[in-house]
């Protein structure tokens, strides 16, 4: 089995055929367990998500982070509107002029953190 150990590169698996089949990366909503916000990364593991989270943040406490799955957005790059089709939006933390008037961000303050091949390479990345 070949693995490639940098965050968010995809994994590529050599099947028992001999045949190469690349697995799909999987986004993940990271935060601080002490924190109000989170990020939306791509990795291959919830650990390889929070590590992106740490560095991103410049953080240093590895058990203090939490990643959960966001199926939806396995494989897509990490955009306000498919960030919202699969069922996530950021709140506006209370600040009425960055919100939408329902405590949602705007598309307009959206921002993808995540650096991974995906994103990177995503005609319509929203920066």
């Amino acid at each position: 089995m070949a693995i490639d150990n940098t965050c968010g590169n995809r994994l590529a698996m050599v099947g028992k055929r001999g045949g190469e089949q690349e697995e799909e990366m999987k986004a993940w909503i990271v935060s601080a367990t002490s924190e109000e916000w989170c990020s939306l990364f791509h990795a291959n593991t919830s650990g390889k998500a929070k590590l992106r989270g740490l560095e991103e943040y410049n953080l240093s406490d590895f058990t203090e982070m939490r990643a959960r799955r966001l199926p939806g957005l396995d494989d897509k790059p990490i955009t306000y509107q498919n960030a919202k089709d699969a069922g996530f939006q950021y709140g506006d933390g209370g600040y009425s002029e960055d919100g939408d008037g329902d405590g949602h961000l705007l598309p307009s303050f959206f921002s993808n953190d995540c650096r991974c091949e995906i994103c990177d390479t995503s005609p319509n990345k929203e920066k």
